[in-house]
């Protein structure tokens, strides 16, 4: 049976890819692991089921819901970057990536809200217990702290060039603002010191 993978190697001869019209990365990896370890507890697949048939029956609010899942399609990604304390040295390279993900994380952190009011109208206790994570205290805290760190007119666009392009622009807005004293010295030509 071709679950996964197409037994001639082609790419889309399988289940998974007839059944995968997910969004994240997180949800593609979750179809492919129910696939591979179907669940067995009776309980834990009526609850599936329980939930699909409410999707299924409120398409409006599904659409919504999947919409507002499209924008958290780097979340798993980040999510485990920012876990990981970074060992590599300080380059441009390093310093780019890491404004990537802030830009990212507060863009993530502002879409929380509007995932929670789409998932308002499931009455399912699963989807209750979704919207009770989306109401951790700590996150409204640390949204607060992002609009202190993070410049007014931050945005986040897909794309790994469209965000390079975006967190170079955002160090140059960062030098601008410098105050002139904290400005390093430069050597004038002829051997004279001045300020930048």
């Amino acid at each position: 049976l071709e679950l996964v993978e197409s037994l001639d190697g082609r790419s889309g001869g399988h289940l998974f890819a007839v059944l995968n019209y997910t969004l994240t990365g997180g949800g593609a990896r979750l179809l492919r692991m129910s696939l591979l370890q179907p669940l067995t507890d009776l309980d834990s697949i009526r609850t599936r089921q329980d939930c699909v048939e409410e999707l299924r029956t409120n398409p409006a609010v599904l659409q919504s819901l999947r919409a507002q899942l499209a924008e958290f399609s780097y979340f798993n990604c980040i999510n485990s970057l920012c876990r990981r304390r970074s060992r590599m040295p300080p380059t441009i390279n390093v310093a780019r990536t890491r404004i990537n993900r802030i830009i990212y994380l507060h863009h993530m952190l502002g879409r929380l809200d509007p995932l929670s009011q789409a998932l308002a109208p499931l009455r399912h206790p699963l989807f209750a217990n979704f919207r009770r994570a989306l109401d951790e205290p700590a996150l409204p805290r640390l949204r607060a702290h992002f609009e202190v760190l993070a410049n007014p007119d931050m945005r986040y666009s897909r794309g790994r060039l469209t965000m390079h392009a975006q967190a170079h622009r955002r160090c140059q807005a960062r030098r601008q603002r410098l105050p002139r004293s904290s400005a390093p010295a430069v050597r004038q030509p002829g051997g004279g010191g001045g300020a930048a």
